[in-house]
């Protein structure tokens, strides 16, 4: 047993040597966990001192295997998150269209327990024959009655630009089962 998890460990390892770190507001977010899901793959990137449980900003990377186009996907992801909604969201088309067919998604999520809002700028993408990827930047607000949202209009229009030149980065796709919190790699 002890054997396989070494194994695991060495082969996750070796899968996130290209895909460790991310630069986004002159800050590094870097590979905190990844998980395959069938053939969906998602990868969370976190700051230095921040973990998958408490953390403030996260970069997400997702791709969607057996997608082809926004309308294999956005349905149902709408579906998934509605109960989370905590206001409208709001849907812009890409400032220069760099891929087959793309959309970001400004949302503000409250989490099921209320410990928190969650804004999320969501850039959702395809190109050519699929699969639909995602980049996302989340921003963890915790609950309170009085909320200040300055921080996120101030940072909203930068964040979404930002954003809009984060470039896919190489997924790490680990064996299964994979869902597992990855150790920290710095």
């Amino acid at each position: 047993m002890k054997l396989s998890f070494t194994l695991l460990a060495l082969l996750s390892s070796a899968a996130l040597a290209d895909t460790s770190c991310v630069s986004f507001e002159a800050q590094e977010y870097c590979l905190a966990w990844a998980s395959v899901d069938g053939a969906n793959t998602s990868n969370e990137y976190l700051r230095a001192g921040e973990t998958t449980d408490a953390w403030v900003r996260m970069i997400t990377v997702k791709e969607y295997a057996g997608t082809k186009e926004l309308k294999d996907f956005l349905p149902g992801y709408m579906n998934n998150v509605r109960p989370l909604l905590a206001l409208k969201p709001d849907i812009f088309g890409p400032n220069e269209k760099k891929h087959k067919d793309e959309v970001v998604l400004l949302l503000l999520l409250l989490a099921p327990d209320k410990s928190n809002y969650e804004y999320v700028i969501h850039r959702v993408y395809v190109d050519e024959g699929g699969p639909v990827k995602s980049v996302i930047f989340s921003l963890r607000i915790p609950f309170a009655k009085q909320v200040s949202f300055n921080e996120v209009m101030q940072g909203r229009d930068g964040w979404m630009k930002e954003l809009d030149t984060v470039e896919p980065l190489a997924l790490a796709k680990l064996p299964e089962p994979s869902n597992q919190p990855l150790e920290p790699t710095r």
